[in-house]
C-alpha cells in the first residue's frame, strides 16, 4: 500500500496534502463479476485530525484492485475559488479531457476506441462524457468515462468504469450485414408494446413504444434489452403468484420501512470494506452468487405471503418475472398477469436472504388490472414505422461470458395510445 500512496502522489502531483485513509472495497463489475477497488484519500494539512467530511482540497482516488489502473479521481473544490480565475475555452477544456483519457485509459478517438457522447458547459466546469468503443462500435452495458475540467484548466474529476475489459473478456466480432428496412420493422413491430406510466411521469399515461431489442442478423437471434445485465439472454420467469386470502393480516404493511431498507444498503456496502490491505481473490461477492432452486421456492412463498396481505383479493393476478440479488437482499420483480400492458415501474419486493422474511416493497402508483380501450396496435405502429433505426453494439451475453456483435432495433418516438399523437 505504501508504494501505491507514493506512486499516485507523484503521478497526480499531490503536494501539501497528508494521507488520510485507505480501504479496499469488494463489489460487482458491470458484467457481474467480483472485483476489488482500492480507495485512497488525501486531506489538506489544515484539517489534519479534524472530522470535516470531505473538505475543500481533499482528493479521492479509486484504483482497480487487480491492475492498479486509475478508476476515478475527485478533487474537492470550492466553487467561489474557481470563479474569476484565468479561463480556458471549451475546446481547450475538451483537449484537456482527452489528454486524461489517453493518459489513464489509453483510449483515443483516432484509434476508434473512444466516442464523445455529451459535453456540457456548467458554471464551474466543463463536463465531458465518453464511452469505450471497438472499431467505433460501443458496448452494452455502457462503459462510461467522464471528465470534469474546471475553467482554470484543472481536471477536478475523472472516472472510468470500463476497466473490466482489460481482463481478457472475449469479443465475438463476426462480420454481419446491417438489418434491412423490413427486418427492422418486423423486429420493432414484434416488440411494440402498450406501456403504462403513472400520470405524474413525463410520459402519457398510456402509450405505445418499441421495446429495445438486440438482433444478430447472421443467426436471427434476438435479445431484449435488460436493465439487469445478468439476465441478458435469459427468458423471464413469468411465474403466476397464487395465495390464500389472509383474513387476519388485512392490509398490514411490510415488516420494515423504506428507511430501514436504506440502512441495510449502507450496512451491506460497509461490510465489503477492508482497511488491512489484504484481498481474498477467491472470495465471491454476495450478489454474484446464483440463486438456487430452493431459494427461489422460498422467495416465491415469501412473496405470496406478502401478496395475501397487500392484495388479498388478487390471487393469480400477478406474476414474478425476475429474482435477483441486490445489496445483500433478494429482490423479486412483479408485474400484472395478462393485463395487456407493460408497466414503466414494476413492483419490487425485498426479501431477507437468510430468514426469507419480506423486508419491504417499492410500488410507484397503482397498476390497473387491465389495459383500457386504446387505438389499434398496428395502426399506432404505422405512425412511427419510418422512424425505426438500428445501431451496432457489442452486447454482453451472460451464457457465453463474452460480447457479441448485435444491432439494437429502437425508435425514439412513442405514440399516445388514446390520441394517436406521436411523442418524441
Amino acid at each position: 500500500m505504501e508504494r501505491l500512496w507514493q506512486y499516485w502522489e507523484e503521478e497526480l502531483a499531490l503536494t501539501g496534502l497528508h494521507r488520510h485513509a485507505s480501504r479496499i472495497r469488494q463489489q460487482l463489475s458491470p458484467v457481474h463479476d467480483t472485483e476489488y477497488r482500492i480507495e485512497l484519500e488525501w486531506f489538506p494539512e489544515s484539517v489534519q485530525g479534524k472530522n470535516e467530511g470531505n473538505p475543500p482540497g481533499a482528493v479521492m482516488v479509486e484504483l482497480d484492485g487487480r491492475t492498479r489502473v486509475l478508476i476515478s479521481f475527485h478533487s474537492v473544490q470550492e466553487a467561489k475559488r474557481l470563479q474569476g480565475m484565468p479561463g480556458i475555452t471549451p475546446q481547450q477544456a475538451k483537449a484537456r479531457a482527452l489528454q486524461w483519457v489517453e493518459r489513464f485509459a489509453g483510449l483515443t478517438e483516432q484509434a476508434g476506441n473512444l466516442e464523445l457522447v455529451q459535453a456540457n458547459d456548467k458554471e464551474e466546469a466543463a463536463v465531458f462524457s465518453f464511452r469505450r468503443t471497438r472499431d467505433g462500435i460501443p458496448f452494452y452495458p455502457p462503459m462510461p468515462i467522464q471528465v470534469r475540467v474546471a475553467w482554470n484548466g484543472q481536471v477536478v474529476a475523472y472516472s472510468d468504469y470500463s476497466g473490466h475489459m482489460a481482463q481478457d473478456i472475449p469479443v465475438y466480432n463476426s462480420p454481419q450485414a446491417s438489418p434491412s428496412t423490413e427486418q427492422k420493422r418486423q423486429i420493432a413491430l414484434a416488440n411494440f408494446e402498450l406501456i403504462y406510466a403513472p400520470e405524474s411521469s413525463e410520459f402519457p399515461a398510456w402509450f405505445y413504444g418499441v421495446g429495445e431489442t438486440f438482433l444478430n442478423t447472421t443467426t436471427g437471434e434476438t435479445m431484449p434489452y435488460e436493465l439487469h445485465v445478468p439476465f441478458l439472454g435469459q427468458a423471464p420467469l413469468n411465474r403466476r403468484l397464487v395465495w390464500e386470502h389472509d383474513s387476519e393480516g388485512g392490509n398490514r404493511e411490510p415488516l420494515q420501512t423504506p428507511s430501514s431498507i436504506g440502512e441495510r444498503v449502507v450496512q451491506h456496502v460497509s461490510s465489503s470494506e477492508r482497511s488491512d490491505g489484504v484481498i481474498d481473490w477467491d472470495a465471491v461477492h454476495p450478489d454474484a452468487v446464483p440463486i438456487s432452486r430452493e431459494e427461489l421456492e422460498r422467495i416465491y412463498e415469501a412473496v405470496c405471503g406478502w401478496g395475501s396481505r397487500i392484495y388479498p383479493d388478487e390471487s393469480g393476478q400477478w406474476k414474478m418475472t425476475r429474482v435477483l440479488r441486490k445489496s445483500g437482499m433478494l429482490v423479486a420483480i412483479l408485474e400484472r398477469y395478462d393485463a395487456g400492458y407493460t408497466a414503466v415501474f414494476r413492483v419490487k419486493v425485498m426479501v431477507d436472504r437468510e430468514s426469507f422474511d419480506v423486508i419491504g416493497d417499492m410500488r410507484v402508483g397503482h397498476l390497473p388490472k387491465k389495459a383500457p380501450v386504446v387505438m389499434d396496435k398496428e395502426q399506432a405502429f404505422q405512425r412511427i414505422a419510418a422512424s425505426v433505426v438500428s445501431k451496432p453494439y457489442f452486447v454482453w451475453h451472460s451464457q457465453k461470458r463474452g460480447y457479441q456483435l448485435m444491432y439494437m432495433i429502437d425508435c425514439s418516438c412513442m405514440v399516445d395510445a388514446h390520441s394517436g399523437e406521436v411523442v418524441t
